[in-house]
């Protein structure tokens, strides 16, 4: 009988945690993105979610040349957050990934809130 519940318990904590790597690992990509109210320097390029030597990184390539990597970046199933200092000022970014789409928002230390949107980049 414990050996049964232990079977049980361990099956289900694997799948669990299966479940999750797997959320979190859709996340991981190259996306196009459109931020059509900021500043025209900052308004298109790609976000490069990945995770390197175990560690998970953003890297925002600006089309009009530049690119910054995100600070302090978390994943929690499709969301992630991070920061990056632009100009001299520290911007909060938040993001999800749905499918092949990102939707987030860069917040400045005045509250400023501006919108972004993406797609997958599926070219290798």
């Amino acid at each position: 009988m414990k050996k049964l519940l232990f079977t049980t318990l361990f099956i289900l904590a694997a799948g669990l945690f299966t479940n999750m790597n797997a959320q979190s690992s859709k996340v991981y990509g190259t996306f196009d993105f459109d931020a059509e109210t900021t500043a025209w320097e900052y308004q298109k390029g790609t976000i490069k979610i990945a995770k390197v030597a175990g560690k998970n990184t953003v890297t925002i390539t600006f089309s009009e040349g530049g690119s910054i990597s995100l600070e302090g970046v978390k994943i929690k199933k499709n969301t992630i957050t991070g920061n990056a200092s632009i100009q001299d000022e520290t911007i909060d970014i938040t993001m999800k990934v749905e499918k092949n789409l990102l939707k987030g928002t860069s917040t400045t230390s005045d509250g400023t809130e501006i919108p972004f949107k993406g797609k997958r980049n599926k070219k290798k």
